[in-house]
């Protein structure tokens, strides 16, 4: 079971800032538990964000 962080931003929308440092911090290849710790964001919220960016890039396209 994944532990929920301490004063938890789950459910509350996602800033410019937080995407900017999750993307950021996925770049530097950080491990999902770290960026979770440091965003006050759960890893399934983590995995869910970078999906939706993966998703947008291949909307985009080249």
């Amino acid at each position: 079971m994944e532990e929920a962080p301490t004063k938890s931003r789950s459910y509350r929308p996602w800033t410019r800032e937080e995407d900017e440092r999750l993307l950021e911090l996925h770049f530097a290849q950080k491990p999902l538990e770290e960026i979770a710790r440091e965003m006050s964001r759960t890893k399934g919220a983590i995995r869910s964000r970078l999906a939706g960016f993966s998703a947008a890039a291949r909307l985009d396209g080249p």
